[in-house]
Formats: C-alpha cells, sequence, structure tokens
C-alpha cells in the first residue's frame, strides 16, 4: 500500500500545490489507492503472490493516472455545471408558470371572462413545451436532444396549429379559424422536407421525400376546405407531391450514381 501511495504522490505531485485542482485531487487519490488495493487482492485470488510482480502489474495499469485525474476532474466539473443549469432551469420554469397563473388571475377577475382566460394557462403551457423541444442542444439536458429535429418540428407544429386555433375560433370567432390546422402543419412539412437537406443530415431524403407529401396533403386539405379548390379534383395536389417527391428521389439516385467511388488500393 505504501508502494501505491508513493506511486499516487510522484504521480500527481505537479498538481498539488495548484488550488484549481485541490479540492478533487485528495478524493481522487484516496479512491485510486482503493482501487490499486482492490486490484491487489484480486490479483492474489486468481494466483499470483510475488508482491513486486503484482506491484510493477498494477502501476503499470496506472500510469496515465494525472490524465485520468484530468478527465476526472473535467467530468465531475461537467456534473456540478449540468447541476447548477437545472436548477436555474427549475427556478425559471417556476417563475414562468407563476407569472403565466398571475396574468391568469388578474385577467379573469378584472375582466370577468373566466370562459376565455384558460387560454391564457393553455397557451402557456403551449409555449412551455415548443421551448423544450425547439431549444438548442447546448441548452438540452448533457447537450443532446431526447428527440430528433424532425420529431420536434412536428409536435411543435401541431401544437402551435391547435392553439391558434382555438384562439381564432373562440375568442375572435373566425368562420374558417380551422383552415389553421391544415395551413401551420404545410409549412411544418416543409420545414421537415427543407431543414435536414440542408443540414445534410442522415437519411435526410427519407425526411424530404415524407415532408412534400405532407405537405401537399395539407395544402390539398386548406384549400379545399375553404372552396378555393374543389374536393373532387383537389386530390390532384396530392399527385403532384408525389411526382415531386419521385422527381427528386430520381435526382438522388442519380447523384448518388456519379458519385466518385475511392480506391483504398491505389498508390500514394
Amino acid at each position: 500500500m505504501k508502494d501505491y501511495k508513493e506511486f499516487i504522490d510522484i504521480t500527481l505531485s505537479d498538481l498539488k500545490d495548484n488550488p484549481k485542482y485541490a479540492k478533487d485531487l485528495e478524493e481522487y487519490k484516496y479512491n485510486l489507492k482503493n482501487e490499486m488495493c482492490n486490484r491487489e487482492l484480486e490479483l492474489r485470488e486468481r494466483g499470483l503472490s510475488d508482491y513486486n510482480v503484482i506491484k510493477d502489474l498494477i502501476i503499470s495499469e496506472n500510469l496515465d493516472a494525472r490524465h485520468n485525474f484530468l478527465s476526472f476532474q473535467h467530468n465531475k466539473n461537467q456534473r456540478r455545471i449540468e447541476k447548477i443549469r437545472m436548477i436555474f432551469k427549475f427556478i425559471l420554469a417556476i417563475a414562468y408558470f407563476c407569472a403565466i397563473g398571475i396574468w391568469y388571475f388578474l385577467d379573469s377577475f378584472y375582466n370577468d371572462d373566466w370562459a376565455h382566460s384558460w387560454l391564457i394557462i393553455a397557451g402557456g403551457i403551449t409555449v412551455f413545451i415548443i421551448m423544450l423541444f425547439l431549444m438548442p442542444n447546448k441548452l438540452q439536458y448533457k447537450g443532446r436532444r431526447f428527440f430528433s429535429l424532425t420529431v420536434a418540428l412536428e409536435v411543435s407544429g401541431i401544437l402551435a396549429a391547435i392553439y391558434t386555433f382555438l384562439v381564432l375560433n373562440i375568442v375572435f370567432k373566425i368562420e374558417h379559424a380551422a383552415v389553421i390546422i391544415p395551413a401551420i402543419l404545410t409549412l411544418t412539412s416543409l420545414s421537415i422536407a427543407i431543414i435536414p437537406a440542408m443540414k445534410k443530415m442522415k437519411m435526410y431524403i427519407v425526411y424530404t421525400l415524407i415532408g412534400i407529401i405532407l405537405a401537399s396533403t395539407f395544402i390539398y386539405i386548406a384549400l379545399s376546405y375553404l372552396h378555393l379548390v374543389p374536393w373532387q379534383i383537389g386530390w390532384l395536389i396530392i399527385i403532384a407531391g408525389i411526382i415531386v417527391d419521385l422527381v427528386i428521389l430520381l435526382i438522388y439516385i442519380a447523384k448518388k450514381e456519379k458519385a466518385p467511388e475511392v480506391d483504398f488500393n491505389a498508390e500514394e
């Protein structure tokens, strides 16, 4: 055990006087010494009995102790930062919903309009969910999305469409307010078709084809609902979308076939 402690002290000697590392260094040294001792017991149980052989083997396995400590501290700092971020986000969320609640009660009592004021709560929840889905990756938990950007756009579009319809229909009494649903879903479908292609995401061609056919379907529903196009022939818009899909797919296949093949056996 003494040899392990000496090895750890020597390996990490250049870090012990740095106040930036002082807080985590002792914890790491203590954990590393215990790991090395446990490793010795494991090797003895496997049949090794020569202490010098065991010591040299264990030390050779931990020659990267300095690098491992720096990684250990970095990961620990990241966990601290993530914890602070989560607390900050939680406080912001509480403050946000408190503000929505205050707005709801003030509007309800002041205008005596309880029949419509619930839309404030619904709108607050809708905006909050959309923000969660569309936040940049760096603001997501551990810097990564739980759902793909495509799913986030789809859900956000659907929620925005439904809430906008409720406001237009209940508050403003617009006759054809329902058309807002296919209209917003059309824009959402187009974004699903365009954004993955612009970012050259994996399998972007699938998103593009699906987005176009969905957009053409929602355009058909919107135009026919407004009686701008007869329902009986409006379905040709969907056929047009399928034709556009076929053209895009053929162009994609042609580009793939023309892509130069790399000869890994060619001499440099």
